[in-house]
């Protein structure tokens, strides 16, 4: 009775055995094939956030290209007509010996300087000739503006040659420059910031250093979640290191493609 029953027992462990192998196997198969369709999906709607990256860039350019022509097309245009009607004004009443004449000149001054302050702003919103001066050029630009915000210091290093790249991975870097740069004095409230553009066999590189607030304590802004799109669409990394000697620096690595 006893052999009869280890018998029944152990047939009855066989086939439950078998029965657990065959559902393992069944659901072994039906979780690869969920990981799959899983799989898929991400892939897609990666390249959906990715086409979505390249259109909001695309949108904030023409955006910038936009209110550049307005400020240059318009407000430069009348200021340019000021700077006229007052020039011929003054020389009127100069020439009646007015003493309204120096008010005239002094009109003058003022229409040139807004003029500009325009045509410099109109200039960062969207370098219009970068790709004839080239990102050296624009960038030493783009410094030069900034160097005339009130209680802004900026200084500009480059190593290497930057005068064969892509035109998407020009523009995308000097938007990072400018747009680092702009949050560094507006929202980090940094009165030096020393900027560097640097290449080597793999990539280019953008160090900025700071000595205003840290950059992980800001919330996050326009211009940050620009950079992390631009960074996105050029397969860069972001980093940034705790202050030293005051300055704080943030580093961007961009491959070479």
């Amino acid at each position: 009775c006893i052999y009869y029953q280890d018998r029944l027992s152990g047939t009855f462990i066989g086939i439950t055995v078998i029965l657990l192998t065959g559902n393992l196997r069944e659901s072994s198969e039906r979780l690869k094939h969920t990981n799959a369709v899983l799989d898929k999906r991400v892939m897609e709607r990666n390249q959906e956030l990715n086409e979505l990256t390249i259109e909001l860039l695309k949108n904030a350019e023409s955006q910038r290209i936009i209110h550049g022509q307005r400020l240059h097309d318009g407000i430069g245009q009348q200021l340019t007509g000021t700077q006229l009607y007052c020039t011929s004004l003054a020389e009127q009443l100069l020439a009646e010996q007015n003493p309204n004449a120096s008010l005239a000149f002094s009109m003058r001054t003022d229409a040139k300087t807004a003029h500009d302050v325009v045509r410099k702003t109109a200039r960062m919103l969207f370098p219009v000739r970068m790709h004839a001066i080239g990102l050296v050029v624009s960038i030493n630009e783009l410094v030069s503006c900034l160097n005339e915000m009130e209680h802004l210091s900026v200084t500009f290093r480059v190593g290497g040659d930057f005068s064969e790249l892509p035109d998407d991975t020009a523009l995308g870097l000097y938007r990072i420059c400018h747009e680092s740069a702009m949050c560094a004095a507006t929202e980090l409230q940094a009165t030096v910031l020393k900027l560097d553009i640097n290449e080597d066999a793999s990539a280019y590189e953008v160090t900025m250093q700071q000595n205003g607030s840290s950059w992980s304590e800001l919330e996050e802004n326009i211009e940050q979640r620009l950079i992390l799109y631009r960074l996105k669409a050029l397969r860069g990394v972001f980093t940034s290191h705790s202050a030293e000697n005051g300055f704080e620096t943030i580093n961007y690595r961009i491959p070479k493609i």
